[in-house]
């Protein structure tokens, strides 16, 4: 039997639940909502046919902007995480491997990253879609003020449609393009990258083009003052560059089938929800595209009547995954069975904490964002929670600068 959630008491709960929340993450060293020295958007999206979108088209519009009043630089890296069938080659997720690989075929994982650079002038915005990037810079064009430049800036468009992936920037020196730390000192020199991302779905097909769009912050890591400029990045730690990412992360959410009301006692209507996360390790090796990086996630869950669940799961160099999916098979055969399952918690919201298993020398620690999707074509995106600091610490590695 499912239960209904007017949308307005939903956001109430939820609103609720997320003011414990963020009262828990006051002294998180990952942000959100400021900037950092580096910015990861974990997810990104391009798929013109609407393979894995429902025949809706899709794209991503990124935005990266420079808050300080200075010249700045970055190194990133667009990482093509498209899974792919080991026999045919074509781009496949879990819940449609059988469909698209063949009953004797595997939809292989996949983790490739694409340097690129840029060089950002005073308080520069910048914004480009996944499917076209960028090339040439604004300053190419029109000239830049005061001398400053975009310098050899360009940002490679998604190589395969369709495309899933991530983009991550780390703040370096204009001069030699190595990590540093920020410029402005309004916030310590600990970064001056902040950006968006907006995952947008256009329906061509019906008479009015119906749009929707779902947007989340880019996640920012915040350097210290031990930076030493190499390409090798301590993430937390006793000697950490960056500070080091949450021990664990809390999603407030409504269980998967869960259905909310829309439109008021006006226009009523309902529609059932189902929730995405997408996670990636905050240790990343750049020189290296197999995807052997292993992190064990443990969940705990909790409803309404603070009943507690708990399940676990795993994530290599990228994940992408419904909640339901998290323990049970892919699709949704037996998401009826799954702890993340309105039918199973008898609540319609609840939350849950995530936490990474420790390694032997790394914190293993895990950044995700999550996503909303409702089956009348609607969609939200928002950032986790993050609590607290790991007490070991991850490592970056940079692949080296390919300077033009």
């Amino acid at each position: 039997m499912r239960q209904t959630l007017s949308k307005a008491t939903r956001l109430t709960v939820l609103g609720a639940a997320a003011f414990f929340g963020l009262c828990a993450t006051a002294s998180a060293d990952v942000t959100s909502d400021q900037s950092g020295a580096i910015l990861i958007f974990p997810k990104v999206v391009f798929d013109s046919a609407g393979v894995f979108t429902g025949g809706v088209p899709t794209d991503t519009l990124v935005q990266i902007t420079n808050t300080s009043n200075s010249q700045v630089s970055a190194r990133c890296m667009l990482i093509d995480t498209t899974s792919r069938c080991n026999g045919n080659g074509i781009a496949c997720t879990p819940d449609t491997a059988v469909q698209r690989c063949g009953s004797l075929d595997r939809c292989e994982p996949n983790w490739i990253p694409h340097d690129f650079r840029m060089t950002l002038t005073k308080r520069q915005p910048i914004a480009w879609r996944v499917s076209e990037g960028m090339n040439p810079f604004p300053c190419a064009v029109q000239g830049c003020p005061n001398g400053q430049d975009n310098g050899m800036s360009s940002i490679p468009l998604a190589g395969d449609d369709p495309f899933f992936g991530e983009i991550q920037c780390v703040e370096v020196d204009s001069d030699d393009f190595q990590p540093s730390g920020g410029l402005n000192p309004a916030n310590g020199g600990r970064g001056d990258l902040a950006g968006h991302a907006t995952i947008v779905t256009v329906n061509n097909l019906t008479q009015d083009a119906d749009v929707d769009a779902r947007k989340y912050n880019g996640i920012a890591i915040q350097a210290t003052a031990l930076n030493d400029g190499d390409d090798t990045l301590l993430i937390g730690g006793p000697n950490e560059e960056y500070s080091g990412c949450p021990h664990s992360l809390v999603l407030n959410h409504a269980f998967d089938d869960a259905d909310v009301s829309f439109g008021g006692s006006s226009n009523p209507s309902t529609a059932s929800v189902e929730t995405d996360i997408t996670v990636v390790p905050c240790s990343q090796d750049f020189n290296s595209t197999d995807v052997t990086a292993e992190v064990v996630l443990q969940f705990l869950v909790f409803n309404e009547f603070e009943q507690r669940f708990s399940g676990s799961s795993r994530v290599d160099c990228w994940r992408d995954v419904q909640l339901s999916d998290l323990t049970t098979r892919p699709g949704d055969a037996d998401d009826a069975f799954s702890i993340f399952n309105v039918g199973v918690q008898g609540t319609i919201v609840g939350q849950t904490r995530i936490r990474p298993v420790p390694g032997a020398q790394l914190a293993n620690g895990v950044l995700a964002i999550a996503e909303q999707r409702f089956d009348n074509g609607s969609t939200t995106a928002s950032n986790i929670h993050f609590v607290g600091t790991a007490l070991a610490g991850d490592v970056m590695g940079l692949h080296p600068d390919q300077a033009p």
